[in-house]
């Protein structure tokens, strides 16, 4: 993905302070819609201008929907499976004991993929 100077959607670009702030508030206080939250979060895929732009906890916190969506696992099976845990795990069926010695199974690669993807403009 190519640096711009700008931001692709300037219209979302300009309100990623809504997003930083979201991410320091505790899970009981947050602000934002999850519709609201999705469309940052697509706008940060596709925006490294605003990627730039994201404070610590908000960079933690777009890197592990990066993770629980499985974005760059290429093997079908694999993304599946981590579909199924994701979706065990916001059930309440997959306890923290049940995954915390390979969160998610995440490999090597996907956790490279992932950091050159935020280190690339961040």
């Amino acid at each position: 993905m190519t640096k711009r100077k700008s931001c692709v959607e300037p219209k979302i670009g300009k309100r990623i302070g809504e997003y930083n702030e979201d991410a320091s508030l505790p899970a009981k206080a947050k602000r934002l819609s999850i519709e609201e939250k999705f469309m940052f979060e697509a706008h940060l895929i596709r925006c490294p201008f605003c990627r730039k732009r994201l404070s610590l906890r908000a960079r933690m916190e777009f890197e592990t929907m990066l993770i629980l969506s499985g974005f760059f696992i290429e093997d079908p099976t694999l993304l599946e499976e981590r579909r199924k845990l994701v979706k065990k795990f916001f059930k309440g069926k997959l306890t923290f004991e049940g995954f915390k010695g390979d969160w998610f199974k995440v490999s090597r690669e996907e956790y490279k993929k992932i950091k050159s993807f935020m280190k690339k403009d961040c």
